[in-house]
């Protein structure tokens, strides 16, 4: 019998990163899978994108917004016939209220724990020591309760993921400008953790299709490469033979002095835990790495 996926965020780079990992586990192991696409538009042309990663992918329509088109999805199959659910929330955008996402996170983990799901994976964001919890705010906030309120469910077999920086913001016009603010906002020597979402994908993937109860209750942060913004450019310029695009300095600063969510941006020193990734397995092998702020 197949087992079922319902991956919340199906249509985003995380959802989409998994779903293609998930298809090519599929077509190499003995284990099948069915994957329920959750898509609050299925005709729409992102949704029907998704067939083409797998053909047999099933387009969910529901709406996170409207918690009873969700419990329809899992009243309709019963008890325990969803076997995992994957959620990547929609980031409500730079600066805005995130009451709507807190109430998504806590409406699908409780429908997973109600509905007796055998691995949920919430994708949360890595920001080094739960010590510093209390300063969070807006859409960071709303993440830090969601997994609070995950980890109250003690029933609930959950893995808590924690990426780091998506190299994907840097690519396309707000890239540009992105790259700019952290290289004229951020300490010179201070390191960015860095995660490309394919290897969101990759770990997601590992773990809902592994028995190993090592994945249960935890927290896995995921980062693919530390650097300085310095660093980061050089990589880019060593990759790609051209420059990483970006937007004259003077103006990066200027957006930094405007904008409030953007002038209180620093990191935090911190130690990691960094897992190596390598293809067709995840190590989840413990390595420290402290990371200066100066």
């Amino acid at each position: 019998m197949s087992r079922r996926i319902l991956v919340v965020g199906a249509t985003g780079k995380q959802g989409r990163a998994l779903i293609s990992h998930l298809s090519t586990s599929a077509s190499t192991s003995s284990e099948s899978f069915q994957i329920l696409a959750l898509t609050r538009n299925p005709s729409s042309q992102a949704a029907q994108s998704l067939t083409l990663i797998n053909q047999s992918i099933s387009l969910i329509k529901g709406d996170l917004n409207d918690p009873s088109s969700i419990r329809k999805i899992f009243e309709s199959r019963g008890k325990r016939s969803i076997y995992g659910v994957f959620v990547a929330l929609q980031f409500p955008g730079l600066g805005a209220n995130a009451d709507a996402e807190l109430i998504q996170g806590i409406t699908i983990a409780d429908l997973a724990n109600e509905f007796q799901v055998q691995r949920f994976i919430f994708s949360s964001l890595e920001r080094g020591s739960e010590s510093y919890d209390q300063h969070l705010t807006l859409d960071r906030a709303s993440k830090r309760d969601i997994e609070r309120h995950i980890i109250s469910l003690p029933s609930l077999p959950w893995t808590i993921l924690r990426p780091g920086f998506f190299m994907e913001n840097l690519s396309g016009t707000l890239g540009r400008i992105t790259t700019s603010v952290l290289v004229a906002g951020l300490n010179p020597s201070t390191q960015i953790p860095l995660v490309a979402v394919d290897d969101i994908g990759r770990v997601s993937s590992q773990i809902l299709t592994s028995s190993s109860p090592k994945y249960t209750h935890a927290k896995i942060p995921i980062i693919s490469s530390l650097r300085t913004p310095s660093q980061m450019l050089q990589s880019h310029l060593s990759a790609t033979s051209t420059p990483q695009p970006s937007i004259p300095l003077f103006l990066a600063r200027l957006l930094i002095y405007l904008n409030t969510h953007t002038k209180n941006l620093y990191v935090l020193p911190f130690p990691y835990f960094l897992i190596s990734l390598f293809p067709g397995s995840v190590h989840l092998s413990i390595r420290w790495t402290r990371l200066t702020s100066g």
